[in-house]
């Protein structure tokens, strides 16, 4: 009789369910929103009031958090395509500033060019005033 009523138990236990929940949070399958037309079962977490966390095996370091108002905070390194996105954000951010400087320091070149050729142009056309000048009295 124990053992059928343990078999019993464990059967029910076995079951698959659609919902998980504690106190405030809750953990289920269920379908997106329509807007997005994906009818297949997702997992979903709703979070609870301030968000939802991850925490370590033994509880002492939160890894991620989620809050309510879509930020995601990582304690921890991010891999894309096995690819750590610090260093990938580094190099960018390396690249980006040469090529920031590298127009600055163009558009410097570009003006200080016309400013040149602006005066070049304006002396020469008080020289040529000065020459006719002398042109007269001489």
């Amino acid at each position: 009789m124990l053992v059928l009523v343990s078999i019993f138990v464990f059967s029910l236990l076995s079951l698959p369910t659609d919902t998980y929940a504690t106190d405030n949070d809750q953990l289920y399958e269920g379908k997106r929103d329509e807007m997005f037309k994906d009818d297949t079962n997702w997992l979903t977490i709703q979070s609870s009031e301030g968000g939802t966390r991850f925490v370590t095996a033994d509880g002492q370091k939160e890894v991620m958090l989620i809050d309510n108002f879509g930020g995601i905070y990582l304690n921890g390194d991010l891999y894309l395509n096995n690819e750590k996105v610090n260093e990938t954000l580094s190099n960018t951010i390396s690249s980006d500033a040469f090529q920031i400087g590298f127009v600055i320091i163009l558009v410097f070149f570009i003006v200080f060019l016309l400013v040149t050729v602006f005066v070049f142009l304006k002396l020469k056309r008080k020289i040529g005033i000065l020459e006719n000048h002398i042109k007269r009295i001489v």
